[in-house]
């Protein structure tokens, strides 16, 4: 398992590379970029990102 804070820098620089600003945005980037969401898997990040809950907030945008 990652740190917290190990994932946090992991998806600022991600958010950096992309020029996107908010989480927010980075979520909705991660729904509609199947590229993105692999390189997550591929480095065993993206389950312990939903497990952690920082993604929630994000999947919840879709719905509202």
């Amino acid at each position: 398992m990652y740190k917290k804070s190990t994932l946090m820098r992991c998806i600022e620089r991600r958010k950096g590379l992309y020029q996107i600003e908010k989480i927010q945005n980075y979520v909705r980037f991660l729904q509609e970029n199947l590229n993105e969401i692999e390189f997550h898997l591929k480095n065993y990040r993206l389950v312990q990102l939903v497990s952690m809950g920082i993604l929630q907030f994000g999947l919840n945008l879709k719905t509202q």
